[in-house]
Formats: structure tokens, sequence, C-alpha cells
């Protein structure tokens, strides 16, 4: 158990955070009831009670109605501060990357899309929705918005389980320079928690990114919605630099 001077119920937390990461528990397992950890920790079953609720909170557990509390599924780590793909992130981690076509269509942009990408009235974007997934399990709704005239017919293109940049930088020619981000919270909608299969009203993380070519020209515009029970983002900071990522860059398709 963690220090003395730490409540009894974050110590709890703390051990039962340490037997996950250890493996000890692994994601889908059941923990033990609260009766047999506070007899095993020798603490209170109110301090037991009050770790497991905590940790159901941060997505760290889940519990089941007269059945009692489960491991949750593994986290999927991103890094703001890295320009890499949604693909290589994936696998890095061990999981098989995908993506499942919702909508695609050549439109004319609204004036907010418009603005972003500096494009005149009268110019066609791509629209591209997607459902990303991690080994068959749904994590990110993907919207896209593109400048036609930049990657001509990629509409044309099965986009089911492809990554987007590999086809814009490998078939395209397309050189990625920076990008301007901004990350936030937020709740999602009956058929948002329908796509990534979980209760409407749970929270997710909402990423809104504009990148740029090495010119410096805006060539993508996109919102991106986490499944905030399975995503963990990682940001590192530099004395004098600010907050690495949340301007330059982040985890992409």
């Amino acid at each position: 158990m963690p220090q003395a001077f730490d409540t009894v119920h974050n110590q709890v937390q703390n051990y039962l955070r340490e037997c996950i990461r250890s493996g000890t528990y692994k994601p889908g397992d059941r923990l033990p009831s609260e009766r047999d950890l506070a007899r095993s920790l020798d603490v209170s079953r109110g301090s037991v009670r009050i770790a497991l609720r905590n940790l159901e909170q941060e997505g760290v557990l889940q519990r089941v109605e007269r059945v009692g509390y489960f491991v949750g599924p593994s986290k999927l780590v991103y890094e703001p501060g890295r320009l890499a793909t949604f693909t290589g992130t994936i696998r890095g981690e061990g999981y098989r990357p995908g993506a499942r076509v919702l909508q695609v269509r050549e439109e004319l942009p609204g004036r907010e899309i418009r603005e972003y990408l500096r494009l005149p009235v009268g110019k066609t974007i791509y629209f591209i929705q997607r459902l990303r997934l991690a080994s068959g399990r749904p994590a990110i709704i993907e919207t896209v918005y593109l400048p036609s005239d930049l990657c001509p017919g990629i509409i044309s293109i099965d986009l089911n389980d492809r990554s987007l940049w590999g086809l814009m930088t490998g078939e395209y020619g397309i050189e990625l320079g920076r990008a301007e981000i901004h990350l936030s919270l937020m709740t999602l909608n009956a058929e948002q928690a329908r796509l990534l299969e979980v209760p409407a009203g749970s929270p997710a993380f909402l990423l809104t990114r504009l990148t740029f070519d090495r010119q410096d020209v805006p060539i993508e515009f996109d919102h991106e919605i986490y499944r905030g029970d399975i995503s963990e983002f990682h940001i590192q900071a530099v004395a004098g630099h600010g907050v690495g990522g949340l301007n330059n860059g982040h985890t992409h398709s």
C-alpha cells in the first residue's frame, strides 16, 4: 500500500491501479468484492467503496449492477505533440488499425470551413467521415474536410481500412508542415454514442485541427471525437516553450 499520509481510499485506488498496470487484473477481469478487498487490505468497506467509485468515474473500472466491478478496456495513448498517423500509433500499441467509411461526398463548404482552408467562393471540398477502429473496437469518429483540387479523386478510392494521410503523402505528394489543434471535452449524443458503442451522454474528447503543408498553406480541417473511456493524451511541456503539442500537431489518420 502507498504512503501513510495518503487517505485510505487513495491508497486503495493506487493499489488497484498498480494491480491493473502490472497485469494482476487484466481488461475484462472481475475484481474481488468490496468485502473481500476490505478484508485483504485491512481497510473499511467504506474506503473500498469510495475507491471503486472513483476508479469507475475515471473509466478505469466498469460496474455491472448486482455483479460487481470489472477492469475497463485498456487505454489508447495519443501524443498531440507528434504529427503521427492513427495507423502507426495504433500499430505501435499492439492493436490492428481500421477504418469504416460513414459518409463521403464532394460539396461546397460553409463559410467557416471555407475560411479555415482559405478557399475562394465556389471551390468545392471533400467531406470524409469515418469510424476509426482499434482491433475492431470503435475509437474515434473522424470528420475531414479537404480541398478537392488538392487531391482530386481521392473519394473514388476505397477509404475503408486505409490511412488517409498515407494516401495524401504517398499518392498526391503532399508534405506535412504543421498543425493548429484544440482539445476539449464533450458528451456524446445518441448517434455518436451508437457509433462508438457507449451509452448516450458518455464523456468524450473533441479534437479539432487545421493542418498546413510545408509552404504553410492549409490543406485539411477536421473534427475528431475520441471515446473518453479508452483514450488518454500525453503532452510534453518544455520550459519557455509553452505546452508542447496543443498548437503544433496530433495523431491523425
